[in-house]
């Protein structure tokens, strides 16, 4: 697999995990739920949602166009981003092996890919002979 491959591989999960935990979150009756315990005006509710929605779409945002640029420098062998990529693959598959012990089966794909972008980064970092 090549590293512009592998790149591509790393953003199009993110970008699905992305898009899941976004749906996800837009549930609205789910945060309801969750919610209705502790605040009892409605009108306070919906403020809360609003401003958690906003607040998670622009973090997305900033999280995915930062991806962008490093996975980029991941094509052009920056060792630094072979290194952030190698870590942050490694911690999010740990995170998605996590999320299918919690009952989220959600995370058996992004577990296998990150498993993969994890083992391709390692030999991006070996010397080539």
């Amino acid at each position: 697999m090549s590293k512009k491959q592998t790149a591509l591989l790393a953003f199009l999960t993110d970008l699905g995990l992305s898009i899941w935990s976004y749906f996800k979150l837009t549930n609205y009756d789910e945060y309801l739920k969750a919610v209705k315990p502790y605040l009892s005006s409605p009108d306070f509710q919906i403020q809360i949602y609003q401003v958690l929605l906003q607040t998670f779409t622009f973090t997305i945002l900033i999280f995915l166009t930062l991806h962008i640029a490093i996975y980029w420098t991941y094509t052009k062998e920056k060792k630094w981003a072979i290194k952030y990529v190698r870590i942050y693959s490694f911690l999010a598959a740990v995170s998605a092996v996590l999320m299918v012990f919690s009952g989220l089966w959600a995370g058996v794909i992004p577990l296998i890919l990150y498993i993969v972008i994890f083992i391709q980064s390692k030999k991006t970092l070996q010397p080539k002979e």
